[in-house]
């Protein structure tokens, strides 16, 4: 589906939870087998903290485990260890990049331009691509999920209508309908890209802040193609993606909720 063109704008107040890239491979065994000590040279100036986790885990007894070799306890399959998990953080701890046999992936919580995300993604994926060499990414995603808070906006006696576009809001769109009688909605759609570059998948529905208890609405949306063969096209795809993100978000809300927002224009 083509969403229309829109200004480009970075919003003061940015809705953005999170900002996820997940490239998937086949499994590379030696991942699980070594500790990529390379991999983390190459990328240590800029992701200098670093953590090891076993997914998928069963807890060992402690009287067991002091004499058990560590190198054991490491091996994949072993005492219910199902593969290792390496995480590599920025100093703020705003980036996180993630690699286990089966998949690299870059996350932040401070997302604010493309530009940036990509000086943090280029570097590791091209690392990763000399040490490890995948014969093809079986899937690519780039998933943004907004968050839209009324509470921060100062909109909270303005109802999710006036702030969401009828496609998205569906029932709290109808006027005969008590909106404070709904305690949950959610939507889950899957379209195909119209320039065949691949897919989205749009969440969209209530969601609680657990700090505050406070009713927001969630709009999750990723983007991702599967059995890419050309590294050269990952880039390309992403920046795809990239786009057709920001249309899709500012396809979803009304010129009330994106002026709330204040939006900011950029090239």
């Amino acid at each position: 589906m083509p969403f229309p063109d829109s200004r480009r704008v970075i919003y003061q107040k940015n809705p953005l939870e999170q900002v996820i890239c997940q490239l998937r491979f086949p499994p590379i065994l030696r991942i699980d087998a070594e500790a990529p000590a390379r991999f983390q040279e190459a990328i240590r100036q800029e992701f200098p903290l670093f953590e090891e986790k076993f997914e998928g885990s069963v807890d060992i007894p402690s009287e067991v485990a002091e004499q058990l070799p560590a190198e054991f306890l490491r091996l994949p399959g072993i005492s219910g260890m199902e593969r290792r998990s390496f995480q590599f953080r920025t100093l703020d701890e705003q980036w996180t990049l993630s690699l286990t046999r089966d998949f690299i992936a870059l996350s932040t919580s401070n997302y604010t331009r493309w530009e940036e995300f990509q000086l943090y993604f280029r570097k590791p994926f091209e690392v990763f691509l000399a040490e490890y060499s995948p014969a093809i990414f079986t899937r690519i995603g780039l998933r943004y999920q907004d968050v839209i808070r009324k509470s921060e906006l100062g909109l909270e006696e303005t109802p999710w209508s006036e702030l969401l576009q009828p496609y998205i809001a569906g029932i709290l769109a109808v006027p005969s309908v008590d909106q404070s009688h709904i305690k949950s909605t959610m939507q889950v759609v899957e379209m195909d890209l119209s320039d065949d570059y691949g897919k989205v998948t749009i969440r969209h529905g209530f969601a609680t802040d657990k700090r505050t208890n406070e009713i927001c609405y969630l709009i999750d949306n990723d983007f991702f193609a599967e059995k890419i063969k050309d590294s050269n096209d990952v880039i390309e795809r992403l920046n795809h993606f990239n786009l057709r993100a920001r249309r899709l978000f500012r396809w979803s809300i009304t010129d009330r909720l994106h002026e709330a927002m204040e939006p900011e224009a950029i090239s």
